[in-house]
């Protein structure tokens, strides 16, 4: 569920949106767990991140959801809030 968007869904959804929302050009990338808990096949991940791109920084919050599925652990859900917004053009 990203900042300011409907939720995205799906493999193909999720790297559509990427691509379009790094088309910017991302330079460094710096991600914080702050925290993780869980209890048998989920867990959560809370933390921070910054962002260098073309037009600044962009810094925010991130909390994903983590499912075990066949002993692999994959994304659920993940959901920002970008605290910081780069300059606009």
């Amino acid at each position: 569920m990203p900042n300011g968007h409907s939720p995205v869904k799906g493999r193909s959804g999720i790297e559509a949106f990427f691509q379009r929302d790094m088309a910017d050009g991302v330079s460094s990338a710096q991600i914080i767990t702050e925290e993780v808990n869980g209890s048998g096949d989920w867990a959560f991940e809370r933390g921070s991140y910054h962002l260098e791109c073309g037009r600044g920084t962009e810094s925010g919050a991130y909390l994903q959801v983590w499912k075990r599925i066949n002993g692999v652990w994959l994304v659920h859900n993940d959901c920002f809030n970008v605290v910081q917004s780069p300059r606009k053009s």
